[in-house]
């Protein structure tokens, strides 16, 4: 599986072993707030959302306590996987490249050596999350990982069962200590982005406290 992941030509080679990060106040502040600030569109971000109260704490701390927001730039890398065909698709929109790989029957052992590839170290130990994968996964797909078939649909070729991108920028915030951690695997390369977030994130708190309350 190594050699599979080595040989894709439009995946480039290991991030930075060390994730630059920092961390800003952000009371009150919630993730629709920076994509909506940001002027993010929907293909540009992948959004796990936690449920706030009128106060901002979230519904379930157990469950809720983060938000993550995933940046896909044009540096973005996909991943498309077809239960039915085992086929998986490699697409690098900065190379203008698509890779097709045919029969790879075990998906998550390809993903598990990919993200093995490209570890990474002195993130924030607060964050659950720093950077790698996200997506989403279909019920075919789960019902592959039990050893049942799914139901024959003839348009299941078209739309991938899994589909994940490598996100190597990402905010992570924090609703019960009210921090927002700004985080890169990009290195000094994304020290202009960093800097730029440290900036903005803090102005959109102020402008959601000036905000008056509705009744």
């Amino acid at each position: 599986m190594a050699d599979l992941v080595n040989g894709l030509s439009s995946v480039d080679g290991p991030e930075h072993s060390e994730v630059s990060w920092r961390a800003v106040p952000a009371n009150g502040l919630s993730a629709a707030d920076v994509c909506e600030a940001l002027d993010l569109p929907v293909d540009k971000l992948i959004l796990l959302e936690s449920g706030l109260r009128p106060d901002g704490q979230p519904v379930r701390t157990e469950t809720g306590r983060y938000s993550i927001i995933g940046l896909v730039t044009e540096n973005t890398t996909v991943f498309q996987y077809h239960t039915q065909s085992q086929r998986l698709d490699v697409v690098a929109p900065h190379r203008n490249n698509l890779e097709r790989i045919h029969s790879i029957s075990n998906i998550w052992d390809f993903l598990k050596c990919y993200m093995q590839q490209r570890r990474t170290t002195g993130g924030p130990s607060s964050s659950p999350f720093w950077g790698g994968l996200m997506g989403f996964v279909s019920y075919e797909a789960g019902l592959a990982t039990i050893d049942v078939d799914p139901p024959s649909i003839k348009l299941s070729d078209l739309r991938p069962d899994i589909c994940f991108v490598f996100i190597t920028r990402s905010i992570v915030i924090d609703h019960v200590t009210h921090t927002a951690y700004i985080q890169t695997l990009n290195g000094q390369a994304d020290q202009h982005w960093v800097e730029d977030m440290i900036n903005t994130i803090p102005q959109i708190v102020k402008r959601g406290h000036l905000q008056p309350e509705t009744s």
